[in-house]
């Protein structure tokens, strides 16, 4: 999933159109939709807070979205498995996300699951030191 796509996932599930999201966010519509075609990527903190604020999505979408604009894309199996299980923290999320893989990437949200998990007993290994 790109930042594009998440961030059109998000502005349609609230009910906007391209314009009515610019407005609120004081963004022009051409951009917003450059955002959401990625042909535009990476928006400035400035640009995504005005967007986060008007969108008034969660903390944890919040973050889904700015992983998003940084990494450029990650995988809608893993953004999917966040966004449903709550118990994920976004620690671990960001840590698989940003994962680089040889061979065999997981693919499914089972898989992702059994990953993070993984990370989850190693942070909380080192953590205990």
């Amino acid at each position: 999933m790109t930042f594009g796509d998440y961030l059109k996932k998000l502005r349609e599930e609230k009910g906007f159109g391209i314009r009515e999201l610019a407005r609120l966010s004081g963004q022009d519509p051409a951009y917003i939709h450059r955002l959401e075609s990625g042909a535009k990527v990476s928006p400035s903190a400035d640009v995504l807070k005005t967007i986060v604020r008007s969108l008034k999505v969660s903390e944890r979408r919040q973050r889904v979205l700015s992983l998003l604009a940084d990494q450029g894309e990650v995988d809608a199996a893993l953004v999917s498995l966040v966004l449903r299980k709550e118990e994920i923290l976004m620690v671990d999320f960001e840590s698989a996300a940003k994962a680089s893989f040889r061979g065999n990437r997981p693919k499914t949200e089972e898989q992702w699951e059994k990953f993070i998990d993984g990370i989850r007993q190693a942070r909380e290994s080192f953590e205990r030191g």
